[in-house]
């Protein structure tokens, strides 16, 4: 396998680990925000709340669970995968 071919298959596999662990957030972030925006609609409708304050009541409570979710998990960050020459450099250098 050529050093380019090599690049192109770390990179893609980073990628694909990359946009899997993103879906695995955002969707967890959803979960977390239905969740909190149910539990929040539902005890207002129990306090005798009409439909439109409600729902603001449970986007509001969305809001905050969203920001706590974001807070404890941070987004996934795609990272370059490093050649394998660059590595090879910065350990010179360093001994140098």
């Amino acid at each position: 396998m050529t050093g380019a071919a090599r690049r192109d298959q770390d990179h893609q596999r980073a990628f694909q680990e990359y946009t899997g662990a993103l879906e695995r957030w955002q969707q967890d972030r959803e979960n977390v925000r239905r969740h909190a925006f149910d539990e929040g609609w539902k005890s207002a409708v129990r306090r005798n709340y009409n439909n439109g304050p409600a729902t603001d009541q449970g986007h509001a409570a969305a809001r905050e669970a969203v920001a706590a979710f974001e807070k404890a998990n941070r987004e996934p960050r795609f990272v370059e995968p490093e050649s394998r020459m660059a590595g090879w450099f910065r350990k010179v250098k360093v001994g140098a």
